[in-house]
């Protein structure tokens, strides 16, 4: 089983927009709980599995 969690960014007031999807594959059983440790938990894992962008100087730090 895979579990796809969509995810949605917006900046200021701008319309939100899905951007990406992040897929956890599971294997045996599953308990979902509202615990907001096991969403932090999830969530970091899910940071750890993004791709690492370079940082790409903007003009105003050429300034």
């Amino acid at each position: 089983m895979i579990i796809r969690m969509p995810v949605f960014m917006r900046v200021g007031d701008g319309e939100e927009l899905e951007i990406g999807e992040l897929e956890f594959p599971v294997t045996g059983e599953v308990t979902l709980t509202g615990s907001c440790a096991a969403v932090a938990t999830l969530l970091r894992a899910a940071a750890d599995r993004f791709e690492r962008v370079e940082e790409v100087p903007s003009a105003a730090a050429d300034a």
